[in-house]
């Protein structure tokens, strides 16, 4: 394995965690609970959601919309997706579990 493919494959690794972390800093502020099982299950509940939406939308815009005129709502998508993870994170940082 390359010094290279190690760096990317660290950094995805990286990206994905910070998405899991910000994942149940969003799980925190809305569905918070003593319960340590059903805070993991709505977590992973959570990010399968996510996954499953992403493929939707992202192959779903570029049949519906035309492959022309995407790059408005994959920014949009971005933009979403972005916010997510900055409230996901102040909320996990800054809330207790109750």
């Amino acid at each position: 394995m390359d010094y290279k493919d190690l760096k990317s494959l660290l950094s995805s690794l990286g990206f994905i965690l910070f998405y899991v972390f910000a994942t149940a800093g969003i799980v925190k502020l809305f569905w918070d609970t003593k319960d340590d099982y059903r805070f993991e299950g709505r977590v992973k509940f959570l990010l399968l959601f996510q996954i499953l939406f992403f493929l939707i939308y992202i192959i779903g815009i570029y049949h519906i919309i035309g492959p022309r005129n995407t790059s408005t709502y994959y920014m949009g998508y971005l933009v979403t997706q972005i916010g997510y993870i900055v409230i996901g994170l102040i909320a996990n940082l800054f809330l207790k579990r109750k």
